[in-house]
């Protein structure tokens, strides 16, 4: 979750106008293990729950699931480099980009 109880696309998207949660998970949840919710960052299909999406804490070591996780973004770099006529200059320009690398499967929407 980009915080908690405001879960968003890996996109971007301000708001997420789609959602396929469990019953008593994601933004409308009380808390697995952790009574606030406060830990439960990463998301999850369960198929044996008609794909619907629970979350948990991200590192629960109980449980042995793939996860899609909230990450920081990447940060890509390029340098540029320039000569004049008091030498040469190299500069480093970091940029931040979201990582956008779409996720696919093969299964149907329940």
């Amino acid at each position: 979750s980009e915080s908690e109880s405001h879960w968003k696309w890996v996109a971007g998207d301000p708001k997420m106008t789609y959602s396929h949660w469990s019953s008593g998970q994601g933004p409308s949840q009380s808390g697995f293990l952790f009574s606030d919710g406060g830990h439960e960052d990463c998301a999850l299909m369960k198929i044996h729950d008609g794909f619907r999406w629970h979350d948990y804490e991200c590192s629960l070591f109980l449980y042995h699931y793939s996860f899609i996780c909230q990450h920081d973004k990447l940060v890509h770099s390029h340098t540029h480099h320039t000569n004049g006529q008091h030498g040469s200059t190299t500069v480093f320009i970091p940029q931040t980009f979201p990582d956008t690398t779409p996720l696919s499967t093969d299964a149907p929407i329940p």
